[in-house]
């Protein structure tokens, strides 16, 4: 009976070993449990927040679009408010084109007119020349003419200042006639008469020859004066004329600049809003890109870990499993052979534990 009770002290010792050990498997078993209960709960929010970021960046994207859209819009809107200003420039300029065309076209006519009229003017003096060279006495009463006109235009200072004299004298004249009037009537003398009308007649002879002589002189002023004027009028013309050309060119250079101008910043905001257009198409490629590698990175993980619980539910079934077939069998091999096996899974486990916890932050650097 000792030797019995000496042989049962080691497999007790033996059974209560592998009781302790297979508790302490147990409590790793369901320390594996909450630790990848932790990690699931984990990764789904990491999935979550992920999820969340996406949604926002996506949401950033789109109203970013928006705003570009709305900005393409505005310029859009500009672009074509500068077109229909420049439109209404241009047609501002055909008329004022128009304007100047016609105005052109007047003084050309008027110019025209005014050079007929000096051909005639200057036919009309040829053909007066040809006359004083066939009648040479036209040629000295002209002469005669030019002496008195040099001679007039010598004395016109003095019938000017005669003029005031002879009305004196006139006023005196008439008092002097009125007087004698008044004298032939009271001495009623034929004589008298006579001798007065022929001093009026001689008056009024010298009177009308300065007149006559005045009046040529000043004619021939006002055909120099307007000979002159029409001189000066031309030269204005012609200057207006320049001035007019030149102010057309300078316009027309100007509005063509400013036609270059308006052209080139018209396509460097179109060549801008491209740009803008194809880096915003390209980062949300890129966006999409990222979205659906992280969708295939999560997909991933999501099967590794369906994997592992899918694993550790067997190791657990197989576990207990044996565990019910060690308490059934009675033979010492068995019952060590089991403690062993169970070691080799449960290093197993964790081995696969850790591969799957690399792998998971190596997703999450990438």
């Amino acid at each position: 009976m000792e030797k019995e009770v000496k042989d049962l002290d080691p497999m007790i010792e033996k059974i209560t070993k592998e009781k302790k050990e297979k508790v302490f498997l147990l409590q790793t078993v369901q320390k594996l449990k909450a630790t990848l209960a932790i990690e699931r709960k984990q990764q789904e929010q990491d999935i979550n927040e992920r999820s969340q970021s996406w949604t926002r960046e996506q949401k950033q994207l789109e109203e970013r679009v928006a705003q570009l859209e709305f900005i393409l819009e505005q310029t859009t809107m500009e672009l074509q408010s500068s077109l229909k200003i420049h439109e209404e420039l241009e047609k501002t300029v055909e008329c004022e084109r128009e304007s100047w065309t016609e105005e052109l076209k007047k003084v050309m006519e008027h110019v025209v007119q005014l050079e007929v009229t000096l051909e005639q003017t200057t036919m009309e003096l040829q053909s007066f020349l040809k006359i004083l060279k066939l009648n040479p006495t036209y040629l000295q009463t002209i002469t005669k003419l030019l002496s008195s006109l040099n001679l007039h235009e010598e004395q016109e200072k003095i019938v000017e200042r005669e003029r005031e004299s002879w009305a004196r004298e006139l006023k005196q004249l008439q008092k002097r006639v009125s007087q004698l009037e008044a004298t032939l009537k009271r001495k009623k003398g034929k004589k008298a008469k006579l001798d007065m009308e022929m001093r009026n007649n001689l008056q009024l002879k010298t009177t009308r020859s300065l007149q006559d002589s005045l009046n040529h002189s000043e004619e021939k002023k006002c055909a120099n004066h307007q000979r002159d004027h029409l001189r000066s009028g031309r030269e204005r013309l012609e200057q207006r004329l320049a001035l007019l050309v030149t102010t057309l060119n300078f316009e027309q250079n100007k509005f063509e600049k400013e036609i270059e101008m308006i052209k080139l910043d018209m396509e460097e905001m179109t060549t801008r809003h491209f740009q803008t257009i194809r880096e915003l198409q390209d980062s949300l490629n890129h966006c999409e890109e990222k979205k659906n590698y992280l969708m295939r990175d999560r997909e991933r993980l999501e099967e590794r870990v369906a994997q592992l619980e899918v694993t550790l539910e067997f190791k657990q079934d197989k576990f207990e499993k044996e565990n019910n077939e060690g308490q059934t069998r009675h033979g010492g091999d068995d019952h060590l052979t089991a403690p062993n096996h169970l070691q080799n899974s449960l290093i197993h486990c964790e081995e696969e534990k850790k591969t799957a916890k690399e792998e998971r932050d190596h997703l999450v650097k990438n």
